[in-house]
């Protein structure tokens, strides 16, 4: 019986992804830190994102970051400066851009629109 062998490369890019789920809310989670902490460069690490998941390591965390987001904006009582901080992003200005460009719309909108019916 012949043994699958995967790919080492496809290995390591779960491991990344399986990192990144687990910590993409740290406001201090950065490629840098990422590359690091699997001991590769920061290029290394942002041509293997690319290759693997078709897109660069900022979009992939700034895509979880917002989906986060938009569940947090559905919730009642939420302030968007403490959904902000919840979703890893420190500077409130910088998550309504950031919201907006991938929704759409701004996070009071969102929260609205999402808003349960009384």
């Amino acid at each position: 019986q012949e043994s699958i062998v995967q790919d080492p490369m496809v290995q390591l890019m779960q491991q990344i992804i399986a990192y990144i789920d687990c910590h993409f809310t740290d406001p201090m989670l950065s490629q840098s830190f990422v590359a690091d902490h699997f001991r590769i460069s920061t290029y290394s690490l942002s041509r293997l994102f690319k290759s693997k998941a078709g897109i660069n390591f900022t979009e992939y965390v700034t895509g979880k970051r917002m989906q986060l987001a938009q569940k947090l904006l559905q919730q009642e009582d939420n302030a968007i400066a403490s959904i902000a901080a919840q979703v890893g992003i420190s500077s409130v200005n910088y998550f309504y851009k950031v919201f907006k460009t991938f929704t759409g719309t701004s996070p009071a909108k969102y929260m609205k629109s999402h808003a349960k019916e009384e």
